[in-house]
């Protein structure tokens, strides 16, 4: 099974689970895949989805230092989350 095989089941699992943080992720996360492929006007490989996901995480990891030092440990402890989340699939 490819990478873009396995989030849209994991996608599918989060919603009827009802699992908020993880279908939030698995959402940005096949939004912002979407958005490269429509950049290339091709469907993505697991390499190309695989730089999607690098980005997503630092991302997190960047506005998780931000928010640490601005001591709002609410949106740190999310954003955390969401890493651990994007974290499974790197």
């Amino acid at each position: 099974m490819n990478l873009t095989d396995r989030i849209a089941k994991d996608y599918l699992a989060a919603y009827k689970a009802r699992d908020e943080v993880r279908l939030s992720v698995l959402r940005m996360l096949k939004t912002a895949a979407k958005n490269r492929q429509v950049e290339l006007l091709r469907p993505l490989t697991d390499d190309e989805l695989a730089e999607v996901l690098a980005r997503q995480a630092k991302q997190r990891r960047e506005s998780i230092e931000q928010f640490g030092r601005a001591g709002r440990d609410d949106l740190r402890v999310k954003e955390e989350r969401e890493l651990s989340v994007l974290l499974e699939y790197l």
